[in-house]
């Protein structure tokens, strides 16, 4: 049976090789437990709907809007991810260095690849609050 909470939602990201750290959304968002996985989902603005669904060993990121971004997180385990855009679609290799999954937090850093080429390499943290 899925138990439905509202929570209040801290999201940064850090890009490594600058070191700047961006919140990304601060509000309230619904988590949706069950006995097999737990998920996120907010309203992002400019970006639309982020859902992220949090399994006790990967992350599953879907971002849908203009584009869409679906991204998976497994610890020292490369995954595949997609950027659906009007243009087509942006295959990348995801490889996660380090991944933190608590109750109320969450941290996973990683780099993104394509081609063969590093794109990015962030950190994303999530801080979860129960809301009454």
């Amino acid at each position: 049976m899925n138990q439905v909470q509202a929570i209040k939602l801290v999201v940064k990201q850090t890009e490594i090789e600058s070191g700047i750290t961006q919140t990304i959304f601060s509000g309230r968002a619904m988590r949706i437990r069950n006995a097999e996985m737990e998920s996120l989902s907010y309203t992002e603005p400019g970006a639309g709907e982020v859902t992220l669904e949090i399994k006790p060993e990967s992350l599953l990121l879907t971002r849908v809007g203009e584009a869409t971004t679906t991204l998976k997180f497994s610890k020292d385990k490369v995954e595949h991810g997609k950027l659906t855009t009007n243009y087509g679609v942006i295959s990348l290799e995801i490889l996660t260095d380090e991944l933190e999954i608590t109750s109320s937090y969450l941290r996973w850093r990683y780099r993104l690849h394509q081609s063969g080429q590093v794109v990015g390499a962030y950190v994303s943290e999530w801080t979860m609050e129960e809301t009454e």
